[in-house]
């Protein structure tokens, strides 16, 4: 099982385990929530500053993506709010 699934198995939160973990007897990998849950923990408490502190590979992709240069130029990506 992935880290987060069981992670969010064992919270107090009913409500969070309801909505990231897969019902009992689902075919489905995720639960319901899985995916709005995730957003928004990424968009108002997830730190990218703080993250690559801690983990070397995140480190050296963010950095990889920084650098990245379209070859053409049609493509615009914002980053640098970081």
């Amino acid at each position: 099982m992935p880290f987060l699934l069981s992670l969010a198995r064992k919270s107090r939160s009913k409500r969070l385990r309801e909505d990231i973990v897969p019902r009992a007897g689902s075919t489905a990998s995720i639960g319901p929530d899985y995916n709005n849950r995730l957003s928004g923990f990424i968009q108002e408490q997830w730190d990218v500053r703080e993250a690559i502190k801690c983990s070397e590979s995140l480190n050296r992709a963010f950095f990889r993506i920084r650098e990245f240069r379209p070859l053409e130029g049609r493509f615009r990506i914002n980053i640098k709010r970081f």
